[in-house]
């Protein structure tokens, strides 16, 4: 039989009439939808191929197809009673005859046929609350998060008290037969999850809500994961996020750096860009750099003195442009020089050494609306003048296509990703985004065109100082985003830098790579398929998100056993094996894709003895 390597999750056709309150409520997670938009984070940001398909479109022909099975594994999000008598046996014969995965939760089981077929032979109406979930060996792998939870700030109140109470829910007591394995505890005996094996495929029950469970980073993720990639009937071809981090460092070009008081005390030198680009080469790593190309003079010739290209301006004009890597600024009274031109200097040839990658930061980092902020009596001391995308204004493709005409015009490469300052935007800056051209789009969260179920929550970006959230998307199996900013490298540059590519590495961090990888990974779609003979066939369709010409991309798979032999588009190859545990190996190797876009591979696999 033919197999293709991937999961239907399977969502109601009803809308919820709380759909409307979504926003505004402290407990969104447990509204119905909010199942499936777990999943998808989860599935998404481990790498595993999916399909979402509402129960009206689901057939037993879209399932299985003659001698083809079109799905390895199962998500129901909706009660098994709740499907057509036809599905439902189809399912319960292929997880039987052909070894089908099978995985649902305990909040939505009503029937005891529904329970049978998890292996519980009963469950109690009376729940008890589950504070802590833990492995069969004792390891922690959730626990309700305390407040605050965030390395910095504070966060009290109702809703992350009432959030708090929430996320220790309320696990069943279930009894189930001697057959069913307890893969995860709720506290010390309770079951969290549990796997019955039903003729050739596994059933996995899940005793929690999924939608709190999966909220936050925890190790959880990486048991679920592992639950839906093990069949003994598929060699599972997946993206390796796990270990993965990316650089982001924004600002540069932003006349931010002058204007804007407790932001301009200090600035990166050429000689301190230098010595960044010194610790990648070292280090192996690579840096994104979100830049701005226009330089907004706010005119006041008492705060410092203006040159562009070495020659003083005397006469110079409110809220005029002018081209960043032009500009170098000496403020009265500082002890060191605004040298944008050092700066955009050092990063061409970072980009020429396949060190960095060039993002848009928007066109200028400041309000669209010059004529209020140079009017306003606090210009220079609040941020919110310093927030190009934070309300939507006319002008904002010419705004967003400018900025990209202008960095592909000084850098040679156009950028594909484009950054909010602030992490600030609306709804019309995603799409006009896309509309201009650009394939990402990178702020707190990432996006990308026709991602499933809008921002993924386990796809975000956090500041380096920030551990217990870092640690937590590690510990998950997920990418980890670092966000620094240009001052940050003013005070020791190679030390700041060096400290941090280290640091997280240590804890946990493999390779830090461009973000146009990551963008590649995560948004282009990729079959796979089972063929006879141990072997596997894999098509990516890398037309989604275009390779940048400066920028090396090695992409990242995690395969089901060591593979014997590697063929990418025909020819030969020999890339590194890794083992990362069990029989599950890491492949790394360069982004090849054929003359159509399509970069195809066929992996073979030792025979079974």
């Amino acid at each position: 039989m033919k197999r293709r390597f991937a999961v239907l999750v399977i969502t109601s056709q009803r809308k919820s009439v709380w759909a409307h309150l979504r926003r505004i409520l402290p407990f969104q997670s447990l509204l119905p939808q909010e199942r499936s938009r777990s999943y998808h984070a989860l599935l998404t940001g481990a790498g595993i191929p999916f399909d979402t398909l509402p129960l009206s479109d689901v057939t037993p022909a879209r399932i299985v197809d003659g001698e083809t099975l079109h799905y390895s594994a199962i998500i129901l999000t909706i009660a098994l009673d709740d499907l057509p008598r036809t599905l439902k046996d189809t399912l319960k014969k292929l997880v039987e005859h052909k070894g089908l995965t099978l995985f649902s939760d305990s909040f939505i089981t009503r029937s005891r046929e529904q329970w049978a077929l998890f292996g519980i032979r009963r469950r109690s109406r009376l729940p008890h609350l589950a504070t802590t979930i833990r492995s069969r060996n004792g390891t922690t792998l959730y626990q309700p998060r305390r407040y605050p939870f965030s390395s910095h700030g504070r966060d009290f109140g109702f809703r992350p008290l009432l959030r708090m109470v929430v996320q220790s829910w309320f696990a069943y007591a279930i009894d189930h037969t001697p057959r069913t394995k307890r893969v995860a505890l709720n506290d010390r005996d309770g079951a969290a999850l549990l796997s019955h094996t039903v003729g050739r495929g596994v059933c996995y029950l899940l005793n929690a809500h999924p939608s709190l469970l999966l909220k936050e980073g925890n190790r959880f993720h990486t048991l679920i994961q592992e639950s839906l990639c093990t069949s003994p009937f598929s060699l599972p071809v997946t993206w390796a996020f796990e270990g993965l981090g990316v650089l982001r460092l924004d600002d540069p070009g932003s006349a931010e750096r002058v204007h804007l008081e407790k932001f301009n005390e200090s600035m990166p030198s050429e000689e301190d860009w230098q010595a960044v680009l010194q610790v990648l080469q070292k280090e192996k790593s690579h840096l994104n750099v979100a830049t701005v190309p226009c330089w907004v003079d706010d005119g006041d010739t008492s705060k410092g003195r203006l040159f562009l290209d070495d020659a003083e301006q005397t006469r110079r004009t409110p809220g005029e442009h002018h081209p960043a890597w032009m500009v170098r600024y000496e403020r009265y009274g500082a002890d060191f020089i605004h040298d944008y031109i050092g700066t955009f200097s050092a990063l061409r040839q970072g980009l020429e050494k396949g060190l960095l990658s060039i993002l848009s930061h928007g066109l200028t980092h400041i309000t669209p609306d010059h004529q209020r902020w140079l009017a306003a009596n606090n210009r220079f001391r609040k941020t919110k003048w310093f927030r190009e995308f934070a309300r939507d204004c006319n002008d904002l493709s010419a705004r967003i296509r400018g900025s990209a005409e202008l960095i592909e015009g000084y850098f040679d490469t156009p950028p594909t990703i484009l950054v909010p300052s602030g992490h600030l935007y609306t709804p019309s800056t995603i799409e006009t985004c896309f509309k201009e051209g650009f394939s990402g789009f990178s702020s707190e969260r990432l996006f990308w065109p026709d991602m499933p179920s809008g921002a993924n929550g386990q796809c975000r970006a956090i500041f380096p100082h920030e551990v217990l959230e870092g640690m937590s998307l590690i510990d998950s199996g997920y990418p980890l985003i670092l966000v620094l900013h240009d001052y940050d490298l003013s005070n020791d540059a190679r030390e700041v830098m060096t400290r941090i590519i280290r640091t997280w590495k240590e804890r946990g961090v493999r390779a830090f790579i461009p973000l146009e990888t990551l963008f590649l990974m995560l948004s282009n779609r990729m079959e796979v398929w089972q063929q006879e003979q141990g072997s596997v066939r894999v098509s990516i369709d890398m037309t989604h998100f275009p390779l940048a010409r400066h920028t090396h991309h090695d992409l990242f798979f995690t395969v089901g056993k060591k593979p014997t032999a590697l063929l990418v588009n025909g020819v030969s190859q020999h890339p590194l094996f890794e083992p990362v545990s069990g029989d599950r190996y890491r492949l790394a190797m360069a982004a090849n894709p054929g003359k159509d876009g399509t970069m195809r591979m066929t992996i073979h696999f030792a025979e079974e003895a």
